[in-house]
C-alpha cells in the first residue's frame, strides 16, 4: 500500500511541475556530488557519529548523481562505517568488539518545483558475510545558496528488507554541489 501511495505522489509531482522553469543546477546532463550529516549512519552514504555507554560508531561517505532528465537524477553512493562496542561482564572482565562495514546506496532523486527533493533508494551495509538492506524514502527542502550549491535538510525512512535489518527513521542535513 505504501508503494502505491508513493507512486501516486511521484506521478502527481511529475505532472504538476512540468510547466515550471527548471533551476540550472538540476537540468538534464548535470552532475551532482552530495553528502549528509545525520545522527543515524546505517544505510546512508554520509557523515555521522554517535557514542553511548561505552560504544561508539562513526561513518564517512558520499554519493553522486547524474540528471537523466530535468529534475530527475539517478544516484549511487558509498561509505565506510566503524563500530566499537565495549562490553563489561563485571568483576573486571570486559571485551571490545571492533567492526568495519561498507555502506552503499543506489536510487533516484526528483526535485518537485525545483526545491523539494524526493528520493527513493536501495541502501544497506555489508559487514563481513552479514548484509543489512533497506528500501529508503526521503523528502526534504533544497535551498540553493549559490547556483551550483545547495543545503538540503531532509527526513528519511528506511524499511528493512531482510531478517537482520530493522526499520529506521532519521533526519539530517545534506550538502550538494552541482556541475
Amino acid at each position: 500500500m505504501k508503494k502505491i501511495y508513493l507512486s501516486l505522489a511521484l506521478a502527481l509531482g511529475f505532472g504538476a511541475t512540468q510547466a515550471q522553469e527548471t533551476h540550472p543546477a538540476i537540468q538534464k546532463g548535470k552532475i551532482m556530488v552530495e553528502t549528509n550529516f545525520t545522527p543515524f549512519g546505517t544505510g546512508n552514504s554520509g557523515f555521522s557519529y554517535s557514542k553511548t555507554d561505552g560504544s561508539k560508531a562513526w561513518q564517512v561517505g558520499a554519493s553522486a548523481g547524474y540528471f537523466v532528465m530535468n529534475k530527475l537524477a539517478v544516484k549511487a553512493g558509498i561509505g565506510y562505517s566503524k563500530t566499537e562496542l565495549e562490553l563489561d561482564f563485571g568483576g573486571g572482565t570486559s571485551a571490545i568488539i571492533d567492526r568495519d562495514a561498507l555502506t552503499y546506496q543506489i536510487g533516484a532523486k526528483y526535485y518537485i518545483i525545483n526545491c523539494i527533493p524526493v528520493q527513493v533508494d536501495f541502501n544497506g551495509a555489508k559487514l563481513g558475510d552479514i548484509k543489512t538492506n533497506f528500501i529508503g524514502g526521503q523528502a526534504g527542502y533544497a535551498w540553493f545558496i549559490k547556483d551550483n550549491m545547495a543545503l538540503e535538510p531532509a527526513i528519511k525512512y528506511n524499511l528493512g528488507v531482510n531478517d537482520n535489518s530493522r526499520n529506521l527513521f532519521s533526519a539530517g542535513l545534506g550538502f550538494s554541489i552541482h556541475f
